[in-house]
This record gives structure tokens, C-alpha cells and sequence, in this order.
């Protein structure tokens, strides 16, 4: 009897000391969430969807020497998927209000769909780096811009048409050059969504613009979408993930 009180003592002590040393959840301390079966994306977020659609963003993905963005996605988060960020060097359990447009994100995705742009879902993102407007620093200080120069000209071109209308672009005519080990004089095209991010250079920092302050004559460089059907056709159009104006 007095063996087995000794025994229930010390097994009591030691789920104390268990649960002392436990955080919840939301307070975890960790370097990565902890996933598996799974598959690893990472880039840059493009573009937060609002409403109450399945997509919850746009990314690109980054290629293996994290230098060049190479393939566009649209992520879903599972019904029991999640968002983590950092915060005073703890990892924090978010929601889809933690995710912003120029983020660098590692997705962890279990289920990829055939298409273009791609569709993959989601159950674990991992904010790596804090949007550039947080930042206030351009994306393209950290990671290889691939054309710097002048915009010429503005064009209007047909992208779709069909018995009940057409379906129109502006174009960005652009002469510089392509930056890189083999730098080379190019005239292209670039596409600017909606949420392509443009910043202004003010000394020796940055503020944020507009697409009205992309005009004719200014110079600029260029953070784009490097995808393989694209170089099929080098002038583009390219579209533009950040633009720097530069003067």
C-alpha cells in the first residue's frame, strides 16, 4: 500500500511539472509549423481576395534559388488549415486579416489542380517576411529586379473577342535593359494589375505611388513574373508583381 502511494505521488509531481511547462496553441514557440504529407511552396502573395470565395489569395512561387518568381497560383486554405506569422520572436496563430499583398509566404499544400493559373490548397501558411508596405522597403531591394529602364509608350490591344464583345489591356511599352549576368538592351511589354505594387524613390527611401504615376519618360525598375511561357515571347507582355520609380 505504501509502495503504491509513493508511485501515485510521483506520477502526480510529474504531470504538475508537464502541464507547467506547456503553452497554449496560439503561443507556440517553433521555427516551423508542423506539417505532414505535404508538399512546400514559397513566394510572394500577389493579391488577398476578399469576399466569401474558397481562394483566398494569389501567389508566385519563388524557383529553388529563391531569385526568380516562376509560376503563378491561386490558394485556397483548408476547412481546418492555418495561418501562422511571427511576432517578438514567437510564432502566432493568425487569420486571413494576418495575410497582405507583398508578403514572402511558405505554403504547405496537400492537394495541387492541373490548370493555369495553377490551384492548390492549402493547410499550413507560413508568414516568412512582412509585407514591403510595413516594411516600407521595396521588394526588389531584397530580391533580384529583372528590368530596369523607360516607359514609351501606352498601347491599347485586343486580348479576347468574341460574338458578344472584346475584351481590351493597356499595355506598358518599356525600353531598358534586362538585368542580370548577361544584361541586354530589350523592348517589352508589361501588364500592371490591380495589385501590382509601385513604389516612388524619395532620396534615400520610398513611398508608396499609384498606376496614375507611371507615366511616359520615367524611368523604373521592374520586379515581374519570370514564367517559362512568357520567355516563349521575350516582349512580354510581362506582368509586374513591383515597380520602382526610380526618378
Amino acid at each position: 500500500m505504501k509502495r503504491i502511494s509513493v508511485y501515485t505521488v510521483v506520477v502526480f509531481i510529474l504531470l504538475l511539472l508537464f502541464s507547467a511547462c506547456r503553452k497554449s496553441d496560439s503561443d507556440f514557440v517553433s521555427t516551423e509549423p508542423v506539417v505532414y504529407n505535404y508538399e512546400i511552396m514559397e513566394g510572394v502573395v500577389t493579391r488577398v481576395r476578399s469576399g466569401t470565395g474558397q481562394s483566398i489569395l494569389d501567389f508566385i512561387e519563388m524557383d529553388a534559388t529563391k531569385r526568380l518568381f516562376t509560376a503563378k497560383w491561386r490558394i485556397r486554405l483548408s476547412e481546418t488549415g492555418e495561418i501562422w506569422y511571427f511576432q517578438n520572436s514567437s510564432l502566432k496563430l493568425g487569420s486571413k486579416e494576418s495575410l497582405k499583398n507583398g508578403q514572402i509566404v511558405k505554403i504547405y499544400v496537400t492537394e495541387i489542380l492541373e490548370s493555369y493559373p495553377g490551384k492548390a490548397t492549402a493547410i499550413k501558411i507560413f508568414i516568412l517576411e512582412e509585407d514591403p508596405v510595413t516594411l516600407k522597403e521595396p521588394l526588389s531591394n531584397r530580391y533580384p529586379a529583372q528590368f530596369e529602364g523607360v516607359f514609351e509608350e501606352i498601347v491599347t490591344e485586343t486580348t479576347f473577342e468574341d460574338k458578344y464583345g472584346k475584351t481590351t489591356e493597356e499595355y506598358y511599352l518599356f525600353n531598358g535593359n534586362e538585368i542580370g549576368e548577361a544584361s541586354k538592351s530589350m523592348k517589352v511589354r508589361f501588364y500592371f494589375p490591380e495589385h501590382a505594387i509601385i513604389w516612388r524613390k524619395v532620396g534615400d527611401s520610398y513611398e508608396l505611388a499609384s498606376i496614375e504615376d507611371v507615366k511616359i519618360g520615367k524611368r523604373f525598375r521592374i520586379l515581374t513574373l519570370t514564367h517559362p511561357i512568357t520567355r516563349i515571347d521575350e516582349a512580354g507582355p510581362w506582368t509586374v508583381i513591383e515597380a520602382v520609380i526610380l526618378d
